[in-house]
C-alpha cells in the first residue's frame, strides 16, 4: 500500500473505492478509514463511508455536492482538502489525512 498525504497530493482525482486515513476522536477512534463510495440511489454522486471502527459501515457520512464531481467520475483530492470543514469534520485537520488512490487489493488484508 502506498498511502500519500492528502495535503501534498490534491491534484489526484479520488474514485470509488479510494481511501481516507485521518486522526479523528469521539464519536469515531482516535484514527479512522473511510471509503469513497457510489450513492446507493444510483445517480452518480458520490460520498463516504467510515470503514474502521465501530462505526464501519454505517450509513454514509458525507454525499460530496454534485458540482464538486467530475466529469469522469472522481473527485480532486485537493477539494476535499479545502472542504475539510464542512464536508468531513471541522475539529479534525486535514492535514492529517492520507490517500491511498488506488484502494485495497485482497493481498493488503492479508
Amino acid at each position: 500500500m502506498n498511502w500519500q498525504k492528502l495535503s501534498d497530493y490534491k491534484y489526484l482525482s479520488l474514485y470509488r473505492g479510494s481511501l481516507i486515513r485521518f486522526a479523528a476522536s469521539h464519536p469515531f477512534e482516535e484514527e479512522v478509514v473511510m471509503i469513497i463510495c457510489d450513492s446507493p440511489r444510483g445517480d452518480s454522486r458520490l460520498g463516504m463511508i467510515t470503514l474502521t471502527g465501530k462505526k464501519g459501515g454505517y450509513n454514509c457520512f458525507t454525499w460530496f455536492p454534485e458540482w464538486a464531481l467530475n466529469m469522469n467520475g472522481s473527485i480532486t483530492a485537493g477539494l476535499i482538502y479545502k472542504n475539510w470543514a464542512s464536508w468531513v469534520w471541522p475539529e479534525w485537520s486535514p492535514d492529517s489525512a492520507w490517500i491511498l488512490p488506488e484502494g485495497l487489493s485482497a493481498d493488503d488484508l492479508h
